[in-house]
């Protein structure tokens, strides 16, 4: 009876077993969950404007004071989005960013705009890094966020959320393989030679 229950622990016998829990511990990891808002905004198509042609959109009449209210317009590019401040005659202010607010900070009231985070996550997921993006980007005269944004960003959200991940996935991945006996892992990597740097 003993050797009954060596056998059904065997990880080669166990095969299909093993590939269903660990299908399931990455489907639970990798599902939707709390992320529903921010795939929506992630969702929605973006294009490259030009900001003269944003202006001839907004007419020269204040939408508060009726006609013929010529207005003054002040516009920053800050970042990746635009701001456009229209002040009519009568004083009437209005603003129009181009990027919807994700976040609202705690320290200071910063206000984080999903189209910043969005172009860091981008470089970062794409595989780019950030000179060769912006370099891109200014042979286009595209706006794009600083180097110093881009780098607090991959410090305090990528970098945290793949750590967050990588611990949940070792821990997913070792809880179901310490079930089972006689388990070979194999992989292929080289400590420190030309072109590689595995450890």
């Amino acid at each position: 009876m003993p050797q009954e229950e060596e056998t059904t622990k065997s990880a080669e016998k166990n095969q299909v077993e093993i590939l269903k829990k660990l299908e399931d511990a990455f489907q639970q990891l990798t599902s939707k969950g709390d992320l529903e808002t921010l795939l929506v905004l992630h969702s929605r198509m973006r294009v490259m404007v030009s900001i003269n042609k944003l202006l001839e959109l907004s007419g020269d009449k204040c939408a508060l004071g009726g006609e013929g209210l010529h207005l003054k317009e002040d516009v920053k590019t800050i970042g990746s989005r635009v701001e456009i401040i229209r002040i009519c005659k009568n004083g009437h202010c209005q603003k129009w960013v181009s990027s919807e607010v994700l976040h609202v900070g705690v320290k200071n009231n910063v206000e984080f705009f999903l189209n910043d985070s969005l172009l860091a996550a981008a470089i970062i997921i794409s595989g780019n890094n950030y000179s060769k993006f912006s370099l891109l980007c200014k042979a286009l005269r595209l706006t794009v966020i600083s180097s110093n944004t881009f780098t607090r960003f991959q410090k305090h959200c990528a970098a945290p959320v793949v750590e967050e991940i990588w611990d949940e996935m070792n821990s997913s991945i070792t809880g179901i393989l310490q079930q089972y006996d006689d388990l070979c892992l194999c992989a292929d990597g080289r400590n420190d030679s030309p072109g590689h740097s595995a450890r």
